[in-house]
C-alpha cells in the first residue's frame, strides 16, 4: 500500500494539475510582452518543444493557474501573491510539463501496440478515479475549473496511462532495487547521524597560580572531592561549592574559576576534547591537563550531560527506511528514464537560446528582480 502512495505521490495532483492545459492545446505563440492580472507582466516566448510540440511561457503560466485554482484559490485574488508563485515555480512547473508530454507520448505508442488499440486502463475505473480526484460532486468542480466533462475524461484517460507508464518503467524498478541489505546500510546510515546529532554539555575548570607544585596539588585535590561523592550529591551546584570553599583557604596567587556552561553538537567538538568526555561519566571530572608550558596553569573538564536520540530498532523504522529508498530510486529512474524519452522524441530545449537575463514574470512597482 505504501510503495502505490509513493507512485501516486510522484505522479500527483501537482503534475494533474500542472499539465491540464496541455493536455487540451493550450499554446499562444504571443511574441510580444503584454499585461495580464492586473499588473502582472508576462514576456511570452517558446520555452521548448517536444516531439514538434510546442512549450511556451502562457502553457506555464496555464499550469500554475490551474494549481492556484485548484489548492489556493485565494491566492489568485492577490495579484502579488500570485507574481510571487509564478516566479518561484515557473521552472518547476515547465520542468514538469515537458515529463508529461514525454510520458503522454510514449503511453500513447505503448497504447498503439496493444490488441485493436485498446485503453490500458480496464473498463469502468475512470469515473471511480474522477470522484476520487474531484469530490463527491466532480461535475460541478470540474465547470467552475473551466472544462467539460468529456475533456476531463479524456484527461483522465491519458493521465492514468502515463501513471501506468511510470509504475512499469520508474516505479517497479525502483523498488526491484531495495534490497535487505541496502535497507540495514540504511539503518546503519541511520545510527550514524543520530550518533552525531548527538550533544556534549560541559564546562571547563582552571586552576592558575605561580606556583606548579600549589597547581598540581589543588587540581588533585579537587579530583577527589569531586570523585568521593555520591552519585547523588553529584551536580554542578556541587562542583561550585566546591570550588567556592578551596578558593577561600587558597593560597593569594591561586585562583580556582569555571566557564559559563558550554554545550557543542557531536559533529563539532574537537577529537581532543571529544576523547576526554568519552571517558567521563556525568558530573564527573577529568584529572588535571597542562595548560601552558610553564605548568602555571592546568585545566580540567567536568562533564554535565551527553544527550543523544535513543536509537529505534530497525523493526521500527524498516518501513520509513523502506520508502526512503525507493523514493531515492525513483526519482533517479525517473531522471534517467525522462532522458532516455528527451533522446526517443526530439526534445528541444529552446529556453538556453534565451537571453540570460530573461524573466518571463515581471510586475510594476517592483524595483528587485528574481
Amino acid at each position: 500500500m505504501a510503495l502505490s502512495k509513493i507512485g501516486k505521490r510522484r505522479i500527483g495532483f501537482f503534475i494533474i494539475l500542472c499539465s491540464i492545459c496541455k493536455a487540451f492545446g493550450f499554446c499562444a505563440e504571443l511574441p510580444q510582452s503584454m499585461p495580464f492580472s492586473h499588473e502582472i507582466i508576462i514576456h511570452n516566448r517558446l520555452l521548448a518543444r517536444v516531439n514538434g510540440k510546442p512549450i511556451s511561457v502562457m502553457d506555464v503560466k496555464k499550469s500554475m493557474d490551474l494549481f492556484l485554482k485548484g489548492h489556493y484559490p485565494d491566492a489568485l485574488s492577490s495579484p502579488f501573491k500570485t507574481y510571487q508563485f509564478y516566479v518561484y515555480q515557473w521552472k518547476f512547473a515547465l520542468q514538469e510539463l515537458i515529463n508529461k508530454e514525454l510520458l503522454r507520448i510514449e503511453a500513447e505508442n505503448l497504447k498503439a501496440t496493444l490488441p485493436n488499440n485498446k485503453t490500458l486502463i480496464p473498463d469502468g475505473v475512470v469515473h471511480e478515479e474522477i470522484k476520487k480526484r474531484f469530490g463527491a460532486n466532480p461535475f460541478q468542480k470540474i465547470q467552475d475549473l473551466g472544462f467539460t466533462d468529456d475533456q476531463i475524461e479524456k484527461f483522465i484517460i491519458e493521465e492514468m496511462m502515463i501513471s501506468s507508464v511510470s509504475w512499469t518503467f520508474v516505479w517497479q524498478k525502483a523498488i526491484q532495487q531495495v534490497t535487505p541489505d541496502k535497507i540495514q546500510k540504511e539503518y546503519n546510515k541511520h545510527l550514524d547521524d543520530l550518533k552525531s546529532s548527538g550533544k556534549w554539555e560541559y564546562k571547563i575548570v582552571t586552576i592558575h597560580g605561580d606556583s606548579e607544585q600549589d597547581n598540581k596539588k589543588t587540581a588533585k585535590k579537587l579530583y577527589q572531592l569531586i570523585s568521593q561523592k555520591s552519585h547523588l550529591e553529584k551536580d554542578e551546584n556541587t562542583l561550585t561549592g566546591i570550588i567556592q570553599e578551596m578558593n577561600k583557604h587558597a593560597p593569594s596567587n591561586l585562583c580556582i574559576t569555571i566557564s559559563s556552561l558550554i554545550s557543542v553538537a557531536n559533529k563539532d567538538i574537537s577529537l581532543e576534547i571529544k576523547k576526554i568526555l568519552e571517558q567521563l561519566s556525568p558530573c564527573s571530572l577529568s584529572k588535571m591537563m597542562t595548560q601552558t608550558p610553564d605548568g602555571l596553569a592546568y585545566r580540567m573538564f567536568y562533564l554535565i550531560k551527553y544527550h543523544q536520540e535513543s536509537p529505534p530498532s530497525i523493526q521500527e523504522i524498516f518501513q520509513k527506511l523502506t520508502n526512503s529508498l525507493i523514493q531515492e530510486n525513483g526519482l533517479h529512474q525517473r531522471a534517467e528514464y525522462i532522458g532516455k524519452l528527451k533522446k526517443k522524441f526530439f526534445y528541444e530545449d529552446l529556453l538556453a537560446s534565451a537571453p540570460k537575463n530573461f524573466i518571463p514574470f515581471e510586475m510594476h512597482g517592483l524595483q528587485k528582480s528574481f
